[in-house]
């Protein structure tokens, strides 16, 4: 236990060692505390710098991706738009290939065909069937049945020319020949 001294000067001029160290602690705490809510402030608006430089960049990023999703959206409304007309197209096209059930026109066959004629030629038997044609006729000579041939063989809407035969009957030099061709289906 403590003994109590004795002290004869008034109390308001009693130094108190106690108290002394009890302001000290408060002013030293006080002062740490405002020390540290300083470095708190200082974090918060470096945090918070930061934070907007980040925002800023994910605002810059959100516009463009904006940007991305409506071109998106228009190109695939295009798309759309072109998927109809492809469908409609292959409907035709169905409906075409229905009503015209070979792959040959034979209008279309019959010009390839007049259209190679040479001068010279005389066509005497003509038959087709489904883009064939067999075809026998006269030449007046060799080299006009060869250039008759050799245009069908250039044509490239024929696929395939096949000889037969080219003789000479008579002495007149008109020569016979037989020759067939194939051609090419018609998309």
């Amino acid at each position: 236990m403590r003994k109590k001294e004795l002290n004869l000067l008034p109390d308001n001029v009693i130094f108190d060692v106690n108290r002394h160290f009890l302001i000290k602690r408060l002013l030293i705490v006080l002062i740490f505390n405002i020390i540290f809510l300083l470095l708190v402030t200082f974090n918060f608006t470096l945090e918070k710098s930061f934070l907007n430089d980040k925002l800023s960049e994910q605002r810059e990023k959100l516009k463009k991706i904006s940007i991305l999703v409506h071109n998106f959206k228009t190109f695939h409304n295009q798309y759309k738009e072109l998927l109809k007309k492809l469908n409609y197209l292959n409907k035709k096209k169905e409906l075409y290939y229905i009503s015209n059930s070979s792959k040959y026109s034979s209008f279309l066959s019959f010009m390839v065909l007049a259209n190679n004629i040479a001068k010279g030629i005389r066509i005497t038997y003509l038959d087709y069937a489904n883009g064939k044609f067999i075809i026998k006729g006269k030449a007046v000579s060799a080299d006009a049945f060869y250039h008759f041939y050799t245009n069908l063989n250039d044509n490239n809407l024929i696929k395939k020319v096949t000889f037969y035969y080219l003789e000479q009957k008579d002495k007149l030099k008109n020569f016979d020949f037989k020759i067939s061709l194939s051609l090419k289906e018609i998309a």
